[in-house]
């Protein structure tokens, strides 16, 4: 039985060069038409496109979360919940989402294999997390960093 669907896909398939250049010419001859089909597609979709990146946000997140830390979106949240809201490192409350500097990150072990729920370690700012990462996790490192400060801070340099 013809199947006109697969049909036209294997038109396309075996023609796409052509078909591509049909559609370019089509969207330089009728710039305007394209433009006000395009304006107004954004409005029609735009509040699905709102609630679809909503839903999916979560969905991110915990996909994120599954694969490079090994633990969900519950767990961490749980983690959080367990640290009062608070930052294990500066015991503030956590404020914010993704980037911002109060917000919430896993804070991991980068010696265990990407994946491995037992890299993690706590639930830090953003912020801590990119000061105990810019030591590469290493005691040494920061105690570098502590000597340095001590012996040319101004602070330092009146308290001894």
């Amino acid at each position: 039985m013809f199947n006109k669907k697969e049909y036209n896909k294997q038109y396309y398939q075996d023609n796409k060069e052509k078909q591509k250049g049909y559609s370019k010419q089509y969207r330089m001859d009728n710039k305007k038409k394209v433009n006000e089909y395009h304006k107004q597609y954004y409005q029609d979709n735009k509040e699905n496109k709102k609630e679809y990146q909503e839903d999916n946000k979560e969905k991110k997140l915990d996909r994120s979360l599954q694969s490079r830390y090994g633990i969900t979106l519950e767990e961490r949240d749980r983690m959080i919940l367990e640290q009062d809201n608070k930052c294990t490192r500066c015991h503030l409350p956590f404020e914010g989402i993704g980037t911002e500097k109060y917000a919430p990150v896993v804070d991991h072990d980068h010696s265990y294999p990407k994946g491995d729920p037992n890299s993690v370690r706590a639930i830090l700012h953003n912020y801590c997390n990119l000061k105990v990462g810019t030591h590469n996790d290493s005691i040494e490192e920061l105690k570098l960093s502590i000597d340095y400060l001590k012996k040319t801070s101004k602070l330092a340099l009146t308290n001894d």
